[in-house]
């Protein structure tokens, strides 16, 4: 039987290549009705070729973790094509659909079926729902070469039993809000399966990929499990979502890509999640804009390969981590301010912040991954554990569970037979502002199993412990100060800074 073991990751060499100053640094149709395309948002954060896609950041980064057997961030799609934006579409031949308590019209019978309250799409084409449908759902059921554009038109469905747009099969569906619309889906809370499925199990729910864009509204319940859910990539380019959900809000299997929108979550388990693990280019979570207030029981934003953030508004409380990658993350801007019940960012193998200002209020551990590289950026932050943590990764792999006992690489759920110390581990802070408040203790503003290295940037640190390493300090440039007093060295454990006040009492 094989199951998914968390397993340390063997090291491949790349210990002394990460303390090579400056390794993993980023390189860094006729006449239309509009839902108002999302390409006018395109910031700093990403570019606009001339043929319209829109290019993230993101795509100059260069990943830390070496093995590309399990991440390969230089294969990861990080664009978002024209027809993603394009919110536009043809009224005058765009087929009608009128949603009507139990029943529904539609203006051609050419690629739509009515069966009672269930409206089935089966071709390629443009289609704009308005109206209100109790106890039904639209079913996209096309080829798999075909495109579908779907435009919600002032649009309330509600489906008891199941997903209130369902896609089964298409090349690619593109949900349009249209401009000013208000769109509202829910479903209860028992779906009605095929024996040994456990899906569909969201209100709109995908097995192809699906696009989101536009500029009206769209709120959901989910009361069964999850808010939008793809089984592939879900792309959202533009919008106002309002989702409450017993499960995750937001979840694409292979990718979440979001260039816009304003979003209002409220997740039963994770916000906004990404879940392939068996593809080292899928998996990823890619935010380049919009608005957030997430509120998470679990996880606020949890991908299975990469986290990046170029940009966007954070407001985000979490039951666990608020932001979460269990190999890597990259953040180049945005405003995020964090209140998590465990760890605030958490790159499991690299965490790498260029820019952006971050604000965590409370957690337990605030930046960890096993490599931490702050280039720029202003971050503050209260910790109740570590301030900046470099540990040894841990990687989730699919194996034979009898063969955990048979190597001392090997770990169970609670690693305790971790090594503590490795000479992967670094915290290396190279420029940027690096606000540290910790509780008291036994805490440490700044911990590693292997090196710290600030080379410049500044950094200002109230703790009874400011320094905690196992292999090295070197303070190389910079300014650090320790309880209101400069240093000029790295000194393991300094208990209050020199000769300074205990610090550790949160302003």
């Amino acid at each position: 039987m094989t199951t998914l073991k968390r397993t340390k990751r063997i090291a491949t060499g790349v210990a002394a290549l990460l303390l090579v100053a400056g390794l993993g640094l980023p390189a860094c149709a006729a006449a239309t009705t509009s839902g108002s395309s999302s390409s006018s948002a395109t910031t700093a954060a990403s570019t606009t070729s001339s043929a319209g896609k829109v290019t993230s950041k993101a795509s100059s980064y260069t990943q830390i973790y070496s093995d590309k057997t399990y991440l390969d961030v230089s294969q990861m799609d990080f664009e978002y094509s024209k027809s993603d934006q394009d919110a536009s579409y043809d009224a005058s031949s765009a087929t009608t659909i009128t949603l009507s308590g139990g029943s529904a019209t539609s203006s051609s019978t050419s690629g739509v079926t009515i069966d009672g309250s269930t409206v089935t799409i089966t071709a390629a084409g443009t289609y704009v729902v308005s109206g209100t449908l109790s106890d039904g759902q639209i079913v996209v059921e096309a080829t798999s070469a075909d495109k579908v554009q779907i435009v919600l038109n002032g649009v309330t469905i509600t489906n008891d039993d199941g997903p209130a747009i369902y896609v089964k099969q298409a090349d690619k569906v593109f949900i349009t809000l249209a401009n000013g619309s208000q769109n509202i889906l829910k479903d209860g809370g028992d779906y009605t399966l095929e024996d040994g499925e456990d899906e569909p199990d969201a209100v709109i729910f995908s097995k192809d990929d699906l696009t989101i864009n536009g500029s009206g509204s769209l709120s959901i319940t989910a009361n069964y499990a999850n808010g939008i859910k793809s089984k592939d990539d879900l792309v959202i380019t533009g919008g106002t979502f309002d989702i409450t959900a017993t499960g995750d809000c937001l979840k694409g299997k292979d990718c979440v890509k979001i260039l816009d929108g304003t979003f209002s979550l409220n997740a039963g388990d994770d916000g906004i999640t990404s879940s392939e693990e068996l593809e080292p280019a899928k998996g990823f979570i890619l935010v380049d804009g919009g608005t957030f207030s997430i509120k998470a029981d679990g996880d606020a934003i949890s991908a299975v390969t990469f986290v990046a953030i170029t940009d966007g508004i954070f407001d985000i409380q979490s039951g666990d981590d608020a932001v979460k990658s269990d190999i890597e993350m990259y953040i180049a801007g945005g405003a995020m301010k964090i209140s998590a019940g465990d760890d605030a960012i958490h790159g499991e193998f690299g965490l790498t912040i260029d820019a952006g200002t971050i604000d965590i209020s409370t957690c337990t551990e605030a930046l960890e991954g096993e490599v931490v590289r702050m280039n720029g950026g202003d971050v503050t932050l209260y910790a109740t554990d570590d301030g900046v943590n470099a540990s040894v990764g841990e990687l989730y792999t699919e194996e034979d569970s009898s063969s955990s006992s048979n190597s001392g690489n090997q770990q169970g759920w609670g690693g305790m037979n971790e090594p503590e110390v490795s000479a992967d581990c670094l915290v290396e802070i190279n420029g940027g502002t690096l606000n540290i408040t910790m509780g008291q203790g036994d805490t440490d503003a700044i911990d590693s199993n292997g090196y710290i290295k600030i080379n410049g940037g500044t950094v200002s640190i109230s703790a009874q412990s400011a320094f905690d390493y196992e292999l090295g300090g070197e303070l190389n440039g910079g300014t650090v100060t320790v309880n209101g007093q400069q240093v000029t060295q790295i000194t393991s454990s300094m208990m209050g800074g020199m000769g300074g006040s205990k610090g550790g009492m949160r302003p």
